[in-house]
């Protein structure tokens, strides 16, 4: 008898067989194609790109298979700036296709359940409404064309921060992202001293300025210690501290005076944690840590310190960075009690600074992201923006709670790192352009994925440590 159209079809052993044959001979088919184009690439380009192409192709492999993962890689990507997606001139850079890849890749295979009961929080809700403001404030800028790179710079913050919240689900999850974030600073201080050169002044990465690279780097730092803190291997402890001293090195190199401060805030909180630890045998790291500090002070670059303490000069001394940023300053804020309510519009402070103080000389950005906030967003951006910040705070603080009360020193570790790092970041915030710098949406974002991993243990009813 015939099957039926509703009938499933059997499969015998020979048809089993034929389907395997067919699918290797894919394989093969797919294998010499790859070879053919790697041996014209080999044959009609340089190895570098070659390389970019084979990391970019085996990144997306990776997306595909596993979306948890290739969030890893796109971590990197974006940290490291192989690809920087911070580019106003071309929307179509590695990081924001593979960004979209790795988002159409977690759709593709369903999503996860209860990924809408992880994106519920204070933190999503205020930072939509700050790109909500920011989006519109388009329709009054004087400069409307000076807002659309930065909206695309937000569109891809918020792919980011939905990638984070639904595909981190697990300790496990937090805990590579962690060292993943690690990792990719230092291999962005590699790219950076790849193409120093003696006649350069400052330390920059490949796209961004020396200050953002050290903004980024003061976020990062207090992971490589807390992670050193955590550690149970002598040999991995010594090299955490190692690259903790990498990148405070680097952020030296740096020249950023605001960076010197986040850093120096980094640092004593470290330093007076340690004391009061509630491992005991953690406090006998103050030692190591102190060396460290010593070590990075006696290699410390020359004219660093002249640098650093040039933002106390009086105003007779100060040089003319100093003068220019406190006039640029005065004049952002002007805008603001000019424009209360909305602001002037995303990107709009600059242009109008030397219009508000012409004794500038040229259009000059505000060098304090409360300012920035305030003068281009108004009391409605910023009042989103503060409270976004602020709600993640607060949950990192209280996910270090739970975990101390359970005993798990890994995660406390952690979120006190991250906490520590959003406060850093924000100090040396008060002197930079720093709300496109994407380490503190990651940061936002990781604040919900902890939210949510305390609450789940909460639901799980699991008896908490005294």
């Amino acid at each position: 008898m015939q099957p039926t159209a509703t009938e499933p079809k059997s499969w015998t052993t020979g048809d089993l067989l034929e389907a395997a044959a067919q699918s290797r001979l894919a394989y093969v088919l797919l294998a010499a194609v790859a070879a053919v184009a790697l041996g014209v690439l080999v044959l009609t380009v340089r190895l570098k790109v070659v390389a970019v192409v084979a990391v970019i192709g085996g990144a997306s492999l990776l997306a595909l298979v596993r979306p948890d993962l290739g969030l890893l890689a796109l971590i990197v990507f974006d940290a490291a700036e192989l690809s920087r997606a911070a580019s106003a001139s071309s929307p179509f850079t590695a990081v924001r296709i593979f960004g979209a890849l790795t988002l159409l890749s977690w759709l593709a295979r369903g999503g996860s359940p209860g990924v809408g009961r992880r994106l519920q929080s204070p933190q999503l809700t205020f930072l939509l409404g700050y790109f909500l403001v920011a989006a519109l404030s388009i329709f009054y800028a004087p400069h409307p064309e000076l807002s659309m790179p930065i909206i695309r710079e937000y569109f891809m913050i918020f792919l980011l921060f939905l990638l984070l919240v639904a595909l981190a689900r697990s300790e496990w999850h937090l805990q590579a992202i962690s060292w993943t974030l690690v990792g990719a600073a230092v291999i962005s201080i590699g790219l950076a001293m790849r193409q120093y050169e003696p006649h350069m002044e400052r330390l920059a990465s490949s796209q961004s300025n020396p200050n953002y690279f050290a903004l980024h780097l003061v976020a990062v730092l207090p992971l490589a210690f807390y992670l050193a803190v955590a550690e149970r291997r002598a040999l991995v402890r010594v090299g955490m501290l190692g690259l903790a001293l990498l990148i405070m090195g680097a952020i030296a190199k740096t020249y950023s005076r605001g960076a010197f401060l986040g850093m120096a805030l980094v640092v004593v909180v470290l330093i007076v944690h340690l004391l009061r630890y509630p491992r005991r045998s953690m406090r006998r790291l103050v030692v190591p840590v102190l060396g460290v500090l010593v070590v990075g002070t006696v290699l410390l670059p020359a004219g660093y310190m002249d640098r650093v303490r040039s933002i106390a000069s009086s105003p007779g001394t100060q040089d003319l960075s100093i003068y220019r940023r406190r006039q640029t300053n005065r004049a952002t804020w002007q805008m603001f009690l000019d424009h209360p309510l909305l602001g002037v519009g995303l990107g709009n402070s600059t242009p109008l600074s030397v219009v508000y103080r012409p004794q500038i000389g040229i259009e000059r950005a505000p060098h304090n992201i409360v300012l920035e906030v305030a003068s281009e967003t108004g009391v409605l951006g910023l009042l989103c923006f503060a409270l976004a910040v602020g709600f993640a705070g607060a949950d990192f603080a209280r996910a270090a709670g739970h975990y101390r009360r359970r005993a798990n020193w890994l995660m406390y570790a952690l979120c006190s790192a991250y906490l520590v790092g959003l406060g850093g970041f924000m100090v040396t915030a008060l002197f930079k352009t720093a709300t496109v710098v994407r380490v503190l949406w990651t940061m936002v974002a990781i604040s919900v994925v902890a939210r949510n991993l305390v609450a789940q243990e909460l639901r799980a009813g699991e008896p908490e440590a005294p």
